[in-house]
């Protein structure tokens, strides 16, 4: 199976939180050979983000476990799928009108290139791109 993910499931599989379980479920078949990933670029820069933030505004976690968590998670042979102009184009376009963000546009962008379900834990996500998209919740991920 080919999946793409956003950045809130790639941190779920370094922070314990709600989810966590059903994102190391999908990264032990992601190594096991079993599902491809997929995501844009930009989920490396989504990640470091929010590490950044867990670690200095939050305090969540430390800043060492934050720099340990993203280099692994730079090591994972994840495809990061480029969008073309055209395709950059189209996902602004599906950002204005499910009033998305550009980046949650450009992880369906990446769905739709790879003809693959997204993987989110993001709701909002869910709630306004399920219409358009086959986008599929961590929680309910099973294989």
């Amino acid at each position: 199976m080919n999946f793409t993910i956003d950045a809130s499931v790639v941190v779920k599989s370094v922070v314990k939180e709600e989810g966590t379980e059903r994102a190391l479920k999908l990264f032990d078949d992601f190594g096991r050979g079993i599902v491809d990933l997929n995501a844009p670029v930009i989920l490396v820069y989504e990640v470091g983000n929010v590490l950044y933030r867990m670690a200095a505004k939050m305090q969540a976690i430390s800043m060492e476990y934050a720099a340990n968590a993203y280099g692994e998670i730079l090591n994972l042979p994840i495809r990061y799928v480029s969008l073309e102009d055209h395709e950059l184009v189209d996902a602004l376009r599906l950002s204005v009108s499910l009033d998305l963000s550009f980046y949650d546009a450009c992880y369906l962008g990446v769905s739709r290139k790879t003809g693959s379900k997204l993987v989110t834990a993001d709701e909002e996500l869910i709630r306004k791109a399920g219409d358009v998209g086959e986008v599929l919740h961590i929680n309910t991920y099973r294989l």
